[in-house]
C-alpha cells in the first residue's frame, strides 16, 4: 500500500501506525493463533509471513516501481538528472521519475486502480491463509519477474526520450564535424532537455495507460501466485 499512500514520502510512524493497525484488525478478523508457543516456531512462521508480505509487495508496487525507474532513465537521458550531473552534492533526485510516479499515484487514487490494488491485497489473505504460506519456486520467481518486468517497462518508458537525445547527439556530432569552429555542440545539452521534455509530455499519456493497465491486473497476478500455494 505504501505506493498508494505517497511512496517514499510518507513518514517511517505513518506507515508503522498503519501496518500495526491493520496487523491488529487483521488478527482479530482472521482468528489467527499459534500453534506452537515455542519460540523456534514463532520464528520460523514470522519469516514465513515475512517472505509472502515481499512477495505480494513486489508484485502490487512493481508498476510504480517501473514508473520511478523510467523516469530516472528519462533524466539521465536528457541530462537532467541531479544525481548523474552532480554526484558530489549527494542529490538524488530525479524530476521526471517523481512526475510520472506522483501522476501515477494520482490517477490511481481517483480512478479504479487503487481499488483494484487494495482489492487483490485484501483477497490475497483468502488465497493464502495467514500461517498457511509455505515458500515454493513459484514465489521466487513471482517476485523475480515482477522486478524484470518493472525495470523492462522503466526501459520503455524512457525508449522515446532516448531515441531522441541520441537523435540530437548524432546530428550535432555531424554538425560540428562539417563545422568544426562554429560552436553549435554547446546547444546539444539544451537541445536534449527541451525536445527530450516535449517528448516526455507526448507520450506521458500513453505511458500513464500502460502503468495503469499492470496495475490494474494486480489482482490477476497476486491470485495466480498465491491460489496455489494454498
Amino acid at each position: 500500500l505504501c505506493p498508494l499512500l505517497g511512496g517514499p514520502v510518507v513518514p517511517t510512524h505513518v506507515k508503522l501506525g498503519s501496518v500495526l493497525s491493520m496487523t491488529i484488525y487483521l488478527h482479530n478478523a482472521c482468528g489467527v493463533r499459534l500453534q506452537s508457543n515455542a519460540f523456534d516456531h514463532l520464528v520460523a512462521s514470522i519469516m514465513l509471513e515475512l517472505s509472502l508480505g515481499i512477495v505480494i509487495a513486489m508484485i502490487a508496487s512493481a508498476p510504480f516501481h517501473a514508473a520511478r525507474i523510467g523516469g530516472r532513465f528519462i533524466d539521465v537521458f536528457r541530462g537532467t538528472s541531479a544525481e548523474a550531473i552532480l554526484p558530489l552534492t549527494g542529490s538524488r533526485e530525479a524530476v521526471s521519475a517523481d512526475l510520472i510516479a506522483s501522476a501515477l499515484v494520482a490517477v490511481a487514487s481517483i480512478g479504479v486502480g487503487s481499488s483494484l490494488v487494495i482489492s487483490g491485497l485484501v483477497r490475497s489473505f483468502a488465497w493464502t491463509p495467514l500461517g498457511g504460506f509455505t515458500a515454493s519456486e513459484s514465489s521466487i520467481s513471482a517476485a523475480v519477474e515482477s522486478v524484470a518486468e518493472a525495470f523492462a517497462t522503466g526501459a520503455a518508458l524512457a525508449a522515446p526520450v532516448a531515441a531522441t537525445s541520441f537523435l540530437i547527439d548524432a546530428i550535432v556530432a555531424m554538425i560540428a564535424k562539417a563545422a568544426p569552429g562554429s560552436g553549435f555542440q554547446d546547444g546539444a545539452t539544451p537541445s536534449r532537455i527541451l525536445v527530450g521534455g516535449f517528448v516526455l509530455f507526448a507520450s506521458f499519456s500513453a505511458s500513464i495507460d500502460q502503468l495503469m493497465s499492470w496495475s490494474a491486473r494486480t489482482p490477476e497476478l497476486l491470485q495466480a501466485v498465491l491460489e496455489p500455494l494454498q
